[in-house]
């Protein structure tokens, strides 16, 4: 292992304002971890991700100089280190103390050793923070090893992949939510293009899902989780004209003892605009977006479903003739258009009275500012991949139930996911990865959940 750099920080106690007396050290440690990354993310350097070992033994040595009352160097540190990763390439130590995070790190950052090692060869990292009433004592221990390591994230993420069965994967889904849990539930056909598509706010409106079938029969097991999650007698609407989804569904349903009717227009569009009448009579907000994306169909219908709101549709081509008479008879609710210009035209955005456009330069940039715009004070957030918006789509109504924000990430995460993540890392409790193993790199994660 490559000589250590071993440099103390001293003399930066201030009048800065102190952090509540009751702050945990584990939130102390994700906030200099946070603004450490954040150095690193401006310097167009890899995030570092925290390691389990590495941070015990930074903890170890901040206990003992808050009991010595004095800054040092852990004399057995990288002996420590090295006994748990014997391939580390290089190892370096930053220890401090101060009356909060940023204040310790603005400190790091201005010395010039101490800069060197945030903004150094490393990979993985482990911070302690010990408080003794208003001082943090910190230890920061670097490693890099320039493999994978299991690390830890601020926010905890369970990795809960949706079947690539679409019928399967709207059960599973369904199966979050409590039994007898809904009101009502929602039938759509399997093909996800749709009169299902503007199913989400229905769903979420009764606390229920959107459950998938086949045309002609409904599968045993669609039926039985529709019966488990619905309150006796709950009501079953059926999306879609008999040739999208067969009367013998109907039939299914109420043997079971649901009560099904059924919400069809004469396309996708004017079945949405159905919907949005059984949702209210006077909405004083509609989301809109195309038809025929399915990742902003799935953004906007969690988002219109968590607040109760109409989703209607419309085509790159114009705003089909059931939207516009929807818009027409409720001229004082605002319109959100979500999608970009590709999606959704200006002229199309103009033609339904758009009074806001949610858009970013690609599909993660958008879930952000719609979660931006809606999910204000989500304790979850669901991860999901443009790969698979079907993934996205078909959790959409329990996302909307659950109060979840929604976003789609990419291979990249820009400036515009990053900003919201970090906004919100303080709030969110925990994560789930609704995609395949491998989905989201190493470095995806720790940008968004460390």
């Amino acid at each position: 292992m490559a000589a250590a750099v071993l440099v103390a920080l001293v003399s930066i106690l201030s009048a800065q304002p102190t952090r509540a007396a009751d702050s945990s050290r584990v939130a102390d440690e994700w906030d200099l971890v946070h603004q450490m990354n954040g150095a690193r993310r401006a310097a167009g350097l890899r995030p570092l991700a925290v390691v389990d070992d590495v941070r015990d033994v930074a903890r170890g040595w901040s206990d003992q100089m808050a009991r010595d009352n004095a800054l040092s160097h852990n004399p057995t540190g990288f002996q420590q280190l090295r006994a748990r990763h014997p391939d580390a390439g290089l190892a370096g130590e930053n220890v401090g103390f101060g009356p909060s995070p940023d204040v310790l790190h603005r400190a790091f950052m201005n010395s010039p050793h101490h800069r060197a090692n945030i903004l150094g060869d490393f990979d993985h990292v482990g911070i302690g923070a010990t408080r003794t009433a208003a001082t943090m004592w910190a230890t920061v221990d670097f490693i890099r090893v320039r493999h994978s390591l299991p690390f830890l994230t601020r926010v905890p993420l369970r990795s809960a992949p949706l079947p690539s069965d679409a019928i399967a994967a709207a059960v599973a889904t369904s199966r979050r939510l409590g039994e007898h849990s809904a009101d009502a539930v929602v039938i759509g056909a399997d093909d996800l293009h749709g009169d299902v598509l503007a199913g989400a706010p229905l769903a979420a409106a009764h606390h229920g899902p959107v459950l998938l079938t086949p045309a002609d029969a409904m599968p045993v097991g669609v039926l039985a989780e529709a019966v488990r999650v619905a309150r006796a007698g709950a009501t079953a609407y059926v999306l879609g004209s008999t040739t999208a989804v067969s009367p013998a569904v109907e039939q299914q349903l109420f043997a079971a003892g649901l009560l099904p009717i059924r919400i069809a227009g004469s396309d996708r569009y004017a079945t949405a605009a159905l919907i949005a009448l059984h949702l209210t009579a006077a909405p004083t907000e509609v989301v809109v977006a195309s038809a025929d994306s399915l990742e902003d169909v799935a953004l906007g219908g969690a988002a219109a479903g968590e607040r109760g709101d109409p989703l209607l549709l419309v085509s790159s081509a114009g705003v089909p003739s059931a939207t516009a008479t929807y818009l027409a008879l409720n001229p004082a609710a605002r319109r959100v258009v979500v999608g970009d210009r590709r999606a959704v035209p200006d002229a199309v955005a103009n033609a339904v009275g758009s009074s806001e456009r949610l858009a970013g330069a690609d599909a993660s940039e958008t879930s952000a500012i719609v979660a931006a715009r809606f999910e204000t004070d989500a304790t979850r957030v669901v991860l999901t991949t443009p790969a698979r918006a079907s993934d996205a789509f078909i959790a959409s109504s329990e996302i909307a139930v659950e109060h979840d924000a929604l976003l789609t990430v990419g291979a990249h995460v820009g400036d515009g996911l990053y900003a919201y993540a970090s906004d919100h890392l303080a709030t969110w409790t925990t994560a789930e990865a609704l995609a395949p193993a491998g989905a989201f790199s190493d470095e995806t994660l720790v940008w968004l959940l460390s």
